[in-house]
């Protein structure tokens, strides 16, 4: 079977890139979602992390965590690289993550931030 990975991306600030626009981008990139104005919720997962999380102790690339709620469909998402073999997966439950994370389905960041968000989402009585 795959490995999956929650949605992800990169952003370089000398492009103008923010982490909350390339998290958004990547969204509409990779899960064909956007945020609704009226709706949807964008949450920085460790806004006291500085710079993010170190991917390792060797790399220079750091990740920043964000949990996308009340999406809504992007009728015109963002096109995606030509590398990208991306298969959506919708209707995940939190219970259906949790099992994933039990067999080792995610990916080692994708893991770490998984927990985070279940972990946000139970601390603010949304699961």
């Amino acid at each position: 079977s795959k490995m999956v990975g929650l949605v992800a991306g990169m952003f370089e600030p000398k492009h103008g890139g923010s982490p909350e626009k390339a998290a958004v981008w990547e969204l509409s990139e990779e899960a064909r979602l956007k945020m609704d104005e009226g709706t949807s919720q964008l949450i920085a997962m460790a806004p006291d992390a500085k710079g993010g999380f170190s991917q390792d102790k060797y790399s220079s690339a750091h990740f920043r965590p964000f949990l996308a709620l009340d999406c809504v469909e992007d009728d015109r998402p963002r096109p995606r690289d030509r590398e990208e073999d991306i298969t959506i997966h919708r209707d995940v439950t939190p219970n259906d993550l949790r099992r994933m994370l039990r067999d080792g389905r995610l990916n080692m960041p994708s893991t770490a931030f998984a927990l985070m968000g279940l972990a946000w989402l139970e601390d603010n009585n949304l699961l």
